[in-house]
């Protein structure tokens, strides 16, 4: 009882942290780049997230790559959810270049089940909405563009 205790309270003090990227090939399937502009791919990370986090503080993540970030507290426990547009060359399963975004996706945090699992909600509505907007293209891998 007392080393499920300590593990319990390890992981607590430690945090957990998830990660997903659109662009990397992932149980066989292949990867994911969106042939949209810079405005575009920012718009839709907006939107869903306003979405998935109506009552958390969002703010942009400004930089080379930008995005933007939820963080949301519980007691002393926060979990920060972040996902960047970067901007890639994906290369498709014939060897075709195509320019695009990749969508990568973190979560990470003490909050470790309901910060996992908004994380994972906000990430299967952003995918959903990038696939439905009819602009993505598999590919075997996808470089970032600096």
């Amino acid at each position: 009882m007392k080393f499920i205790l300590s593990f319990i309270g390890v992981i607590c003090l430690t945090g957990c942290a998830t990660s997903y990227s659109t662009g990397s090939p992932r149980d066989g399937k292949p990867g994911v780049v969106y042939q949209l502009n810079e405005a575009q791919a920012l718009s839709f990370i907006a939107v869903n997230m306003a979405i998935s986090f109506p009552s958390h503080r969002i703010k942009k993540i400004e930089g080379p790559v930008k995005g933007y970030q939820a963080r949301f507290r519980f007691l002393a426990d926060t979990w920060d959810t972040s996902v960047l547009a970067v901007p890639v060359t994906g290369v498709t399963q014939n060897g075709r270049a195509v320019k695009g975004y990749r969508f990568d996706v973190n979560g990470s945090g003490t909050l470790i089940i309901s910060g996992r699992g908004k994380t994972n909600n906000f990430r299967d509505r952003l995918i959903s909405d990038l696939n439905q907007s009819g602009t993505g293209i598999p590919v075997v891998k996808a470089v970032p563009i600096m």
